[in-house]
C-alpha cells in the first residue's frame, strides 16, 4: 500500500500524479491511499485522524507531496510525523519552485528531490518495485515507464 500525503488543496496535482506515475508503477487503485480522491479515501463518518494513523501504519511507503500549502495543514504535519517515525517509510518530494530552505520540522535535514526530476520518479518506481517484488508487479517495462515519465508534467 502506498499512502500519498498531501494538502487537500493540491488534490488535482495529486490525482494526476496517481494516474500518470503511480498506476504506471504497477499499482492498482486499491493499493493507493489518497484522502482527497473518491474510492481511495476515508469513508464518510470515520474519525479522520484515527483513520490516517491506521493508514500510515499499514502502508509500506508514504509519498509526501510538499507544496507551499502542505506545512500549513495540521493533518499533513501529523501524517509526516507518523511516517518519519518509521525508518524507510517516508519519501518526500517537493513541487517545482518550492525552495528547500522553506522546509521545517522533520523535513529539515532530510534529502528531498523535486517531483519533476527523473531521479525522483525513478526512486518512487524503485521503492514500489522493491515492495512488490514478491508479486512481481512494478512498471510493465522500461519503455512503458519511460513513456509515463514523459507524460508527467510534475
Amino acid at each position: 500500500m502506498v499512502f500519498v500525503s498531501h494538502a487537500t488543496a493540491d488534490g488535482e496535482l495529486v490525482e494526476q500524479f496517481v494516474d500518470v506515475v503511480l498506476k504506471n508503477c504497477g499499482l492498482a487503485e486499491a493499493e493507493i491511499f489518497v484522502s482527497s480522491l473518491p474510492g481511495m479515501d476515508i469513508p464518510v463518518g470515520s474519525d479522520l485522524l484515527a483513520a490516517v494513523r491506521a493508514e500510515v501504519s499499514d502502508t509500506t511507503l508514504v509519498i509526501a507531496v510538499i507544496t507551499p500549502t502542505y506545512p500549513t495543514r495540521p493533518v499533513c504535519v501529523a501524517e509526516l510525523g507518523a511516517a518519519w517515525g518509521v525508518a524507510g517509510k517516508l519519501l518526500p518530494v517537493l513541487v517545482p519552485g518550492m525552495k528547500r530552505d522553506r522546509l521545517e520540522g522533520v523535513l529539515n535535514g532530510i534529502k528531498v528531490d523535486y517531483l519533476n526530476e527523473e531521479k525522483a520518479l525513478d526512486e518512487i518506481a524503485e521503492r514500489i518495485k522493491a515492495d512488490k517484488a514478491e508479486t512481481g508487479r512494478g512498471p510493465e517495462s522500461n519503455a512503458s515507464w519511460t513513456r509515463a515519465k514523459k507524460k508527467w508534467p510534475g
